[in-house]
């Protein structure tokens, strides 16, 4: 499977996880709220992640691998800058999936989680949308630099036009990737 198609089921199960935590939080399941906001959060970077090719630790907080994206120049200004807010997002989200998985010890419960559910779901909310935002510029970008006007040519001058493609992105990759 291609870094890309994985990516793209890792949203989509993202998603899954994001709809679950909108209607735990319409139930008041407050917990829920926080374990599907947190698994909302994991999955779409986690995505991202598998995009690049970067290997990422088997554990609930990739955050410390996650601030590698903020150096690289593959990827676009507005998620460079976003990448702070989103690795504080997964680690403390991590940290709070245990109780939020487990909440069944004494002086535990739903309520626990009342307070901090809408912060839960707004991050995972927003992972979410950046994270796909991100994905999907970066295959447009690539339909286009695999448009049928160089499939149509032959293996040499299509080899040459991507070589060029690659080199010189032109006006609209800077914006892309520098949002300027």
């Amino acid at each position: 499977m291609k870094s890309t198609e994985v990516a793209k089921s890792g949203l989509n199960r993202a998603e899954r996880w994001l709809q679950g935590a909108v209607r735990a939080f319409e139930d008041k399941r407050w917990d829920d709220v926080v374990y599907s906001s947190q698994m909302t959060l994991e999955l779409s970077t986690k995505a991202i992640l598998m995009l690049f090719g970067i290997d990422y630790p088997k554990e609930h907080d990739v955050s410390s691998v996650l601030v590698q994206l903020a150096d690289r120049e593959d990827i676009p200004k507005w998620f460079k800058d976003k990448v702070p807010s989103i690795s504080d997002a997964v680690a403390e989200l991590a940290e709070l999936r245990g109780l939020a998985g487990y909440g069944f010890e004494p002086g535990m419960d739903a309520e626990y989680f009342k307070d901090y559910a809408p912060e839960a779901l707004k991050r995972a909310r927003e992972t979410f949308e950046h994270c796909s935002r991100l994905l999907e510029e970066l295959l447009k970008f690539s339909d286009v630099k695999h448009s049928n006007v160089t499939k149509s040519y032959s293996t040499p001058f299509k080899s040459w036009i991507d070589w060029i493609m690659k080199r010189f992105r032109g006006p609209f990759h800077h914006k892309l990737m520098h949002g300027d």
